[in-house]
């Protein structure tokens, strides 16, 4: 089963995975980005002198993703299954999860994609930070 979220899809190889929580991390904008400054007139880095019109924007730039925590849980995960993330999110910082079955070592990720290592068939409850 597939399910879309805030913009992002999650789609099991095997089980279900079912939305806990998506917490938006995003406070203020990167210090180190002006482009927010990149209609002002005269460009980043000029004074405000003038009282010409600001001309805003109808895109958003470089398409920077805010960074979010989710904690979904997957059951019927079977060894090898993938869980993999499309749509509005760009890459996985992070992926936590508990080790149910002792001596597997539980999940992997790498680009978009989460691994189910262990040998036996579990529910899980995983931690993703993302952006």
């Amino acid at each position: 089963m597939t399910i879309t979220h805030r913009g992002i899809t999650y789609t099991e190889s095997a089980g279900t995975a079912a939305m806990i929580l998506d917490l938006p991390l995003h406070t203020g904008v990167d210090q180190d980005d002006t482009t927010w400054l990149t209609d002002y007139p005269g460009g980043a880095g000029t004074a405000a002198n003038a009282l010409t019109p600001f001309s805003a924007r109808q895109t958003d730039g470089s398409n920077a993703r805010n960074p979010r925590f989710i904690i979904i849980t997957w059951t019927g995960a079977t060894a090898g299954a993938t869980l993999t993330l499309s749509g509005e999110v760009g890459k996985i910082h992070g992926c936590f999860s508990e080790i149910a079955t002792a001596g597997d070592s539980g999940l992997s990720y790498s680009g978009l994609e989460i691994t189910h290592n262990s040998s036996a068939t579990e529910a899980l409850q995983i931690l993703l930070i993302v952006g």
